[in-house]
């Protein structure tokens, strides 16, 4: 079985731990024009919350690689 659902539309290559990050620092970002994208996030204890910004930027916990749809 492949690691992913036939209906998903992109295919979730894990960087990091998503417990290594602030929950509240998550941002989806496009990679160029090719369709593939990245969530990226601020490390824990980083954050700042009035500001909504990282100290020490945001860094990659996972790449979105879009699937290839066969007709």
């Amino acid at each position: 079985m492949p690691p992913y659902s036939k209906k998903a539309k992109y295919i979730h290559k894990v960087i990091k731990n998503k417990d290594e990050f602030d929950s509240r620092s998550f941002r989806t970002i496009p990679l160029g024009k090719s369709g593939k994208k990245a969530v990226v996030g601020c490390p824990v204890g980083q954050w700042q919350p009035r500001k909504k910004r990282c100290k020490v930027g945001m860094k990659i916990q996972k790449k979105l690689i879009p699937r290839k749809v066969r007709k």
